[in-house]
């Protein structure tokens, strides 16, 4: 198991609050994950386990996106995203 943090930012490379994460795809079993960044665009995925992953990111009015795929272990442990 491990935890993936990470950060969300803009197209400029701003911090992007409430963006909604959700995984979308993976090769183990994990429960349905759903969560919002904080107001400095920072996450955290919890506990998941060995596998693939691909995490959806939607900015909470809708007009950006980004998908990313991973997988556990990761050796960072975090994720950078930029919607666009």
């Amino acid at each position: 198991m491990q935890t993936i943090t990470g950060r969300v930012t803009d197209r400029q490379g701003q911090p992007v609050s409430d963006a909604i994460l959700s995984i979308v795809r993976a090769t183990a079993p994990v429960q349905d994950i759903a969560m919002m960044t904080d107001g400095r665009g920072r996450f955290s995925l919890i506990d998941l386990p060995e596998g693939k992953f691909r995490l959806q990111i939607v900015s909470d009015d809708g007009s950006e996106r980004a998908t990313v795929d991973f997988s556990v272990p990761h050796q960072k442990g975090f994720l950078d995203v930029q919607l666009s």
